[in-house]
């Protein structure tokens, strides 16, 4: 999901966003960056495994 959108349609929503490299994005031309993809994946992993040692 695009935060834009939703960033447009609730008013006063702070958004933060994380995601891989992308060239060309929304285009036929549109590329992943896979180690790029690959970091996203091993610091979300570990974001959430921290998480849930505070809880």
């Amino acid at each position: 999901m695009d935060g834009g959108i939703l960033s447009y349609n609730i008013d006063d929503l702070d958004i933060c966003t994380i995601a891989p490299s992308i060239d060309n994005c929304h285009s036929i031309n549109e590329r992943v960056n896979i180690s790029s993809t690959k970091r996203v994946y091993d610091w979300l992993k570990e974001t959430l495994i921290e998480y849930n040692k505070i809880k």
